[in-house]
């Protein structure tokens, strides 16, 4: 624990030079990608610093971001004009294993890479998009050849072309007592309440990008839940209510 505290407070003190690398130079800084529990306390500790920044990920439900800083000059589309951010596309050979997102983070990281480089992975039917940092191209295209076993073809392609086609999603059906993040975690990720309630203890459970440590909190239709380790849901849709006066939701979760 003393350790993961230590590492927490270092990664905000590089967070916090790049905000004053920005405000001395007067250019656009940014972080390395940011797991969501560090974007959380790296926005705590900037709410009151009147700086102007967002987090940017590559798409709209991306959970790794890097936080950026704007000079008063700039705006975001200035960012976007020159994107550390692309995506690293990699195949495997037709008829290998069929590789999961461990793999594919593993084999980048045996490679000496910073989880801090690597953005989301989106894993398809025929290999995966990787977001990475643009510094890590060059390497990654003269050293990456497989994840385990199976040979890989690589080619970068801008981020604005990731592909979310073939992200794969079960829908779940259920009915809760009432919408606490509790019980739609134990129906979500198919475990008791009280696994669901330590886990909210622990800090492993994230709404709409933020920490939450209420296992009471009240969901809404829409509402982006994370399990550390264990994925994605959203709660999709709140439907009517049974003779039982329970509530009929659907969960999207990625798989």
């Amino acid at each position: 624990m003393a350790d993961n505290v230590k590492e927490e407070k270092m990664i905000l003190a590089k967070a916090l030079d790049e905000l004053d690398k920005c405000q001395r130079e007067n250019r656009i800084c940014h972080t390395d990608f940011l797991d969501m529990r560090m974007q959380g306390l790296l926005a705590q500790e900037l709410k009151l610093s009147g700086a102007d920044w967002f987090f940017e990920g590559g798409y709209d439900t991306s959970e790794r971001r890097m936080a950026v800083f704007l000079p008063d000059w700039a705006e975001k589309k200035d960012f976007y004009e020159d994107d550390p951010m692309e995506v690293l596309r990699v195949t495997h050979k037709e008829g290998g294993k069929v590789l999961t997102h461990r793999d594919y983070l593993g084999s980048v990281l045996g490679l000496g890479i910073s989880r801090a480089k690597v953005g989301d992975i989106i894993v398809c039917s025929k290999g995966a998009d990787i977001i990475i940092d643009r510094d890590l191209e060059e390497f990654l295209l003269a050293n990456y050849f497989k994840a385990g076993r199976t040979e890989l073809s690589l080619s970068v392609v801008p981020i604005s072309d990731i592909n979310l086609s073939e992200v794969r999603t079960e829908f779940i059906k259920d009915t809760l007592a009432s919408l606490r993040l509790d019980a739609f975690l134990a129906s979500a990720y198919r475990c008791a309440r009280s696994k669901a309630q330590e886990a909210v203890k622990q800090g492993l459970v994230f709404v709409n990008n933020a920490e939450c440590l209420k296992a009471d909190k009240e969901l809404s239709e829409g509402d982006v839940v994370v399990l550390r380790g264990k994925g994605k849901c959203v709660l999709e849709e709140v439907g009517g209510t049974s003779k039982k006066d329970r509530t009929f939701i659907t969960i999207k979760k990625y798989i």
